[in-house]
């Protein structure tokens, strides 16, 4: 008799059908109606598909299975139809399914191996014990589990392994390499024969297959709603194929790809939306950011000038001795004469002169030229021109120009000569500081052209990353809108959908008189 779960279920199965059908899609409709038609009978039955390379075996290990003779074995596979016989000692709950083969190049074979397959509640793979690793097996079995499927890979004719040429757990350690590799998700895994080896797992294969049975209405409604899941998303894919189409072209132009999956997608999109908001902080602080650090720069290099101890006490008093001998009444020896006042007055000029023009070079102008070349070795853009102007930032110390600074009215003040070398030491500083103002006014105008060429690329690489941003938006919006019709569709909440249907045992047994009496 048919169970109050059963009924729940196609009612269910039903009800999505009829709204396959609403939206046109009768194909999908059927094959959703092939899944009621499991619930239709008292005990749903299990459906085992076996496939693999033609001669793995298959038929000739399912007739083991089956007690013997029930299936045809042959050289040549000769039909697309695809044989069907129930397991025996399972009261009829686990339906065995024999497939052509999958290097079948026969359109009607592939069309008969994909509907069994769709159908099926577990898979059994058989490989050949010598083409286990057959890219054909392994591809369809990665394919299979990657779809959820539940997978048994049977490595059939064990019978075939010598010891001696590989050692038994070696041979299995390959097997696993190779479901590790390919990112097969096998549930169980058999090595069997209808012959007689040491290593042949038949019985184990034949009591798993048996207990199938046991469970057949928990497995088949389980698989059932699996199937119903993909029905569905493929109606869904066809309803959207033509926007996804557009949109994956897009993303493929951007990318050169398109996502994996959803996950890896959302991945792509954080990135972006990470790497467009720093482009746009870029373009609008960087400006910001050069000119507070060429500010930076200037007052440093300024405190530097201010800094720079060009005239210490040794220095000062040369200055104050020239001073002395510019005073009036000064006198060189007992007896001094114009010649001999004015020949002392200039070698004590001369004096300060040279100390002052020494200091000056090594204490200002070359630490400071020292500095200006660093920032220019540390521009990329920066060539040999801007190393040679460096060395316009310079300052004169002349005889002239220091003799030119004596303030003959202040020459009776005794304070004066102290006053003098500051004066001589501030006139020097402020040539120099103009000097370097000049170098520096041209060096900042220089990086900020070369900010302005270096924001037009990133004003492209802007532009760039927000077309594949939105590319992707788009993608992850299609992958939304699929994952919102086809919770529509499959109206997901079985239990709610019972509650509304007031599906109960009663409902069940008036089902069973109409139906099965």
């Amino acid at each position: 008799m048919i169970s109050a779960e059963q009924l729940t279920t196609l009612s269910y199965l039903r009800s999505v059908q009829s709204a396959l059908l609403e939206a046109g899609d009768e194909e999908i409709a059927n094959r959703v109606g092939d899944l009621c038609a499991r619930f239709e009978t008292p005990s749903p039955q299990v459906i085992v598909a076996f496939c693999g390379l033609f001669s793995a075996g298959k038929s000739s290990l399912l007739n083991a299975l089956l007690g013997g003779g029930a299936l045809e074995t042959g050289a040549v596979p000769t039909t697309s139809e695809v044989a069907q016989v129930a397991m025996r000692d399972t009261e009829g709950r686990v339906l065995l399914y024999d497939t052509p083969g999958i290097d079948s190049t026969d359109e009607a074979h592939q069309r008969a191996t994909e509907a069994v397959l769709h159908r099926a509640d577990v898979v059994v793979l058989v490989a050949d014990y010598q083409h286990v690793e057959a890219e054909a097996n392994l591809e369809l079995a990665h394919t299979l589990t990657s779809e959820g499927k539940r997978v048994w890979f049977v490595i059939n004719q064990v019978d075939k392994h010598l010891d001696f040429e590989l050692p038994f757990e070696e041979f299995q350690s390959g097997v696993d390499r190779a479901l590790e590799t390919w990112e097969i998700d096998a549930e169980q895994v058999f090595y069997t024969s209808t012959r007689s080896s040491v290593y042949n797992q038949f019985a184990m294969l034949e009591r798993a297959v048996r207990d199938l049975g046991a469970h057949s209405d928990a497995w088949v409604r389980e698989r059932v709603l699996r199937s119903l899941h993909d029905l569905v998303e493929q109606h869904v894919d066809s309803v959207l194929a033509e926007q996804r189409l557009g949109i994956d072209l897009q993303v493929r132009e951007a990318f050169g790809v398109i996502p994996y999956d959803t996950a890896e997608a959302e991945q792509w999109w954080a990135d972006l939306a990470r790497e467009k908001q720093a482009l746009e902080t870029s373009l609008q602080s960087e400006r910001h950011a050069i000119l507070a650090h060429q500010e930076e720069q200037r007052q440093n290099l300024v405190r530097e000038v201010d800094l720079a101890q060009i005239a210490p006490y040794g220095t000062t008093e040369l200055g104050r001795a020239y001073i002395e001998s510019s005073r009036p009444g000064f006198r060189s020896g007992w007896f001094s004469t114009q010649q001999k006042i004015e020949s002392e007055r200039a070698r004590r000029l001369e004096k300060f002169v040279n100390d002052l023009a020494d200091r000056t070079r090594t204490f200002l102008v070359w630490p400071l030229q020292g500095h200006l070349r660093g920032m220019v070795h540390a521009a990329d853009w920066a060539d040999e021109k801007w190393l040679g102007s460096v060395d316009r930032v310079d300052v004169e110390v002349s005889l002239a120009e220091c003799q030119n600074q004596v303030k003959t009215g202040a020459l009776v003040s005794q304070e004066y000569s102290y006053q003098y070398v500051k004066d001589v030491v501030a006139g020097l500083k402020r040539r120099f500081s103009a000097r370097l103002g000049d170098w520096l006014d041209e060096w900042f105008a220089a990086e900020l052209e070369q900010l302005d060429k270096a924001q037009v690329q990133r004003a492209v690489d802007l532009a760039e990353v927000e077309q594949k941003h939105s590319a992707v938006g788009a993608w992850l919006e299609v992958q939304t809108e699929r994952a919102r019709q086809v919770a529509t569709l499959c109206q997901t909440d079985e239990e709610n959908l019972l509650a509304k249907q007031g599906a109960t045992d009663e409902r069940a047994h008036d089902y069973n008189r109409q139906n099965l009496s």
